[in-house]
């Protein structure tokens, strides 16, 4: 009988299983608000946008 063997799996046999998901739980924290598009930003880009198209055509005289 191979000893090493054995050894191995009396000690696997005691050792705690890792790989079970029995510990995973959901989180406990309560969900808020997913983060949403703010319409402040998206309108100032636009008008950031217009005013540099306006101005290019202005200062190119097209």
């Amino acid at each position: 009988m191979n000893t090493d063997r054995d050894n191995f799996h009396d000690w696997h046999r005691d050792k705690p299983d890792t790989t079970s998901f029995s510990g995973l739980h959901r989180n406990e924290m309560p969900l808020r608000h997913p983060p949403v598009a703010r319409w402040g930003r998206l309108v100032f880009f636009a008008a950031l946008g217009v005013a540099l198209v306006l101005g290019f055509k202005y200062f190119a005289r097209l």
